[in-house]
């Protein structure tokens, strides 16, 4: 559903009715045919009941969601039509939920990648994008604007010029517009951060108040932290270091090595496990390979002098390394 946005749960609850009765292969035709009619009726709904019948494939990085909804959707498998009838609004209730609770918006968006995993993706109007590992966006080119919506991660968004379409990207803090050509969107716990690569782009909060500035225009070398409420003012950044990502490489300088590791896990299925007041004071300075994070481990510890523990079951720790002088 390429910018429509999460669906409401009106339409939730329709599309996992009719995902539920195809699933289990028990559709008369006349069910089949007011089904087709509800999908001709909107794009979104055919739209959202192919990504439901579709799921398998679209969550196989997503072992424990994919799990959810499979339990979710062939419930009714099991039970006959009349039985199965009876289970549809606990089943649409389940789907609902989990659909508030776990990142599901990202799941069904047009592109993903998954933890560790790069994606250009190149748009028909000649703007290349690049996702980031964990990301998730839905795209719309219409004739009047184009619109990316960041659902979670980071891109680098690098835009061909249309004067008539200004190519947007938006999250729920607000927007950034291009007035050039390359630019950074990253999404965080605390809002999203917006850096300009080349020429200029435009950065609007979604809700500020009366008495704030909502939109700041910045340049080549400038970030701004965008909250709902404001725009940051503008800090100069090395634009080559703030894109190394997509070369595959996180360059740090003096920075806590807490922080290298929260880096770190965005590229990893497994998290390194830490204890950050343990680590807090320690730091370090040196370029680390995204797409191998067990060699950026070793090199990190062998950098900041931390002991790393393996169990037997694949997970790993680290700690100082005069913690390790002390067990």
């Amino acid at each position: 559903m390429p910018g429509a946005g999460a669906p409401s749960a009106d339409l939730i609850h329709q599309a996992a009715q009719w995902a539920a009765m195809i699933d289990a292969g028990d559709v008369t035709e006349s069910e089949m045919a007011a089904c087709r009619a509800w999908c001709a009726a909107d794009p979104q709904h055919q739209a959202l009941l192919d990504r439901m019948l579709g799921f398998n494939d679209r969550m196989a990085a997503a072992p424990f969601e994919k799990a959810a909804l499979h339990r979710l959707l062939h419930r009714r498998q099991r039970r006959p039509l009349l039985a199965g009838a009876a289970a549809l609004p606990l089943l649409v209730a389940g789907i609902w939920a989990a659909w508030q609770v776990l990142p599901l918006h990202s799941l069904f968006a047009d592109y993903r990648t998954a933890p560790g995993e790069q994606r250009v993706v190149d748009l028909a109007d000649g703007s290349r994008l690049t996702l980031d590992t964990d990301g998730a966006i839905d795209v719309e080119l219409g004739q009047k604007q184009r619109l990316v919506q960041l659902r979670q991660g980071q891109i680098l968004a690098e835009v061909a010029p249309a004067r008539d379409r200004p190519f947007i990207v938006e999250t729920p803090e607000g927007t950034a517009t291009a007035l050039g050509t390359s630019f950074t969107v990253r999404r965080e716990a605390g809002g999203t951060l917006v850096t300009v690569v080349e020429s200029h782009v435009r950065v609007c909060a979604s809700a500020p108040p009366a008495h704030v500035l909502p939109c700041r225009d910045i340049g080549p070398g400038e970030s701004v932290h965008l909250s709902a409420r404001m725009v940051t003012a503008p800090k100069r950044v090395d634009t080559a270091r703030a894109t190394l990502w997509t070369q595959g490489w996180l360059e740090v300088d003096d920075q806590e090595v807490a922080d290298v590791l929260i880096e770190l896990n965005r590229y990893r299925d497994q998290p390194i496990g830490f204890d950050p007041s343990a680590l807090r004071g320690l730091r370090v300075t040196g370029s680390f390979p995204l797409t191998d994070t067990d060699q950026a481990l070793q090199g990190l510890a062998r950098t900041a002098r931390l002991h790393v523990d393996r169990d037997t079951d694949g997970h790993v720790a680290v700690r100082p390394g005069n913690a390790a002088q002390k067990n």
